[in-house]
């Protein structure tokens, strides 16, 4: 857990964590930044700018179609990649061997 703090995965609990999570973080420019946005621009605008809307139309499945795909899953008919379904396999037989 402390390597994801530092990372920056998770929030950091102490100084030390904070120190080094800002040391593996690349240096940034705030002054470039800052040049780059016309905050005038930002609040002088007449009309806001617009946000972009997702194109994507996603569609809700249904109860029975999840279960079916999630059996496919437990079968290993999924189209589920080598490696997730490797861990998938580790964690079970932990399940096994603990329980």
């Amino acid at each position: 857990m402390n390597a994801m703090r530092i990372t920056g995965y998770c929030f950091p609990l102490n100084a030390t964590e904070q120190r080094l999570s800002l040391k593996l973080q690349p240096e940034f420019n705030f002054e470039e930044l800052s040049k780059a946005i016309d905050a005038d621009e930002i609040w002088n605008a007449e009309v806001p700018r617009a946000y972009k809307r997702s194109t994507v139309i996603r569609e809700l499945k249904s109860d029975d179609e999840i279960a079916k795909e999630w059996g496919m899953a437990a079968r290993g008919n999924a189209n589920i990649s080598k490696e997730i379904m490797d861990k998938i396999k580790k964690n079970q037989a932990g399940k096994k061997d603990n329980g």
